[in-house]
Parts: structure tokens; sequence; C-alpha cells
């Protein structure tokens, strides 16, 4: 959600017509030397490879390195990392934060409202938003809403590294604010947590960053999903289960719309009205 994919994408556009540009999504050593080999004798030129996900691919692309050095292969690798806790800043290595300053987020608006002037009100109020929500994927997402593509990439990648407690918890919270349009208590999930009911549960404690990331607070301890959009993917995600078909989420529905009920039930002591409206 920082824009480190758009980024690297935009480094490979403006120095396309200096240098060969590949944008590498998989590696097989031999073959993709191979392909180094014949674009450099072709140009004369050294080649610049952007490797988005290189999360996924770090032994291969350290051997591919390894092997295009060999062979005498000039490539420069600009490798896309998703990491959610700052790594030590070397010579070779930028973070990119997610939260923009005033000043970028002033730039983020004026350039979204040229494309999606629709939304130039939506855009404007993220302005006045703390600062944890003034990000890349923020003002893409209001700008474009369900035609945005990152959507999916960003859900998923923060309910990979959540355990199996805390994706319940933003599945709950999903159906909460998905379907009742409302944000819910926190100490609701005291109960469900083990966590002593008279004392008050706190999501920073239970939750981890990137899971925070999908969240907002409302009025103290009540949380909701940061959009419909987000909500509505974290249900597909998480309910569509092992077979991973997105189109068939709602027939795990009726299981956890029960199971929510049942610990919203034995969740506090004495309903509120608001609760039982939800």
């Amino acid at each position: 959600g920082a824009g480190g994919t758009t980024v690297a994408r935009r480094i490979g556009w403006d120095l396309r017509r200096r240098y060969p540009v590949v944008m590498l999504r998989r590696v097989t050593p031999r073959e993709t030397v191979a392909r180094f080999r014949h674009l450099f004798s072709v140009t004369g030129l050294p080649i610049l490879a952007v490797v988005e996900g290189a999360d996924a691919i770090p032994d291969r692309l350290e051997h591919l390195y390894t092997e295009a050095k060999a062979e005498n292969v000039p490539v420069v690798f600009l490798s896309v990392l998703r990491q959610f806790r700052q790594p030590s800043e070397g010579p070779r290595t930028v973070f990119l934060d997610q939260a923009l300053n005033l000043p970028e987020c002033h730039r983020f608006v004026e350039v979204f409202k040229r494309v999606a002037p629709e939304s130039s009100s939506a855009l404007a109020k993220l302005l006045h938003k703390p600062m944890s929500q003034r990000t890349p994927f923020q003002f893409a997402l209001t700008a474009f809403g369900r035609d945005y593509i990152g959507i999916t990439p960003y859900v998923e990648s923060r309910l990979d590294v959540a355990t199996d407690s805390q994706r319940e918890i933003l599945t709950y919270l999903a159906l909460a604010y998905y379907y009742g349009h409302k944000a819910l208590l926190s100490q609701v999930f005291a109960s469900y947590l083990g966590h002593p009911e008279h004392i008050p549960l706190r999501f920073e404690k239970i939750l981890q960053q990137p899971q925070l990331e999908l969240l907002v607070e409302d009025n103290g301890q009540k949380w909701r999903p940061a959009h419909q959009l987000i909500a509505e993917e974290i249900l597909r995600v998480v309910l569509s289960g092992a077979s991973g078909d997105r189109r068939n989420w709602k027939r795990n529905l009726p299981e956890w719309a029960i199971d929510f009920i049942r610990i919203c039930r034995r969740g506090v002591q004495t309903p509120s009205d608001d609760l039982i409206d939800l």
C-alpha cells in the first residue's frame, strides 16, 4: 500500500528509451540469463530488470545475479519487497513509508482529481484524515472504488501474515460493517479471546500492524474496516476457504454469521440497543 510497485514501474518506464528494461515475474536461471545475454548482444547496453514480488523468489534471484555476473552480462536488479517493518537501510536499500506528508497528499489529490473528477470531494476529505489513513492505497481506492485492482493484493498480503484468531476478528468486523454498517466495540471479543472482561481489550495489543492497516478506530475502541470494499474483500478471501473460489464465498456465510451472533451474545453482560440492532 506504500506504492513501491508503482515507483518501480515508473523508474522502468522513464528509463526504457535509454536501456532495455524487463519486468521479471519469474526466474528460471539458465533460461533467464540466456534472454539477458540476447538482449545485451542486440543492444550493447546494460539491462534494468524490475522484479515485482521479489520476496517470493529471493534465492533464485541471487542465483540469477551470480550467473549473469559470471557470463559478464551487465544487469541491474530493482527489487520490490513488501515488508511491514522498516529494515535497516543500506546504500542499496530504500524504505518507502506508507504515510504521505501533507505536500505529497496535495499532489495526490490534484493528480487523482484529473483522472477521477467525480471523486474530487471524497479525495479532498482525505487531507483531513489521520496520517495513518493518508496512504497511496487510500487515495487510489477513493478515486477508483470497485475498479481499483490493488484491493485484493493489499488485503491478501495482510491476511497472509495474520494468525487464525486475528483473521477471525477481522472477518467478524467485516461482517458487522459490510452487512450492519456499524463499528464494533473491541470489548465484545474479550470472552472469545479469553481476556478478562473487566479489563479493557485493546486491539493494538491483539492485532499486528499489517492487520491494523485494514481497520480504523471510531469513537474510542470501536473498530471497523477502513472501507466498505475492504470489508467485502476480507469476506471474499476468508469465507472462500481452502477452495479459493471467490465466487462461492457466501456459501460459508451462515456458519460465520451464527458464530458471530454467539460471540456478541457471550461478549457483553448487558447488550446495548446498538448491538441488538447489529
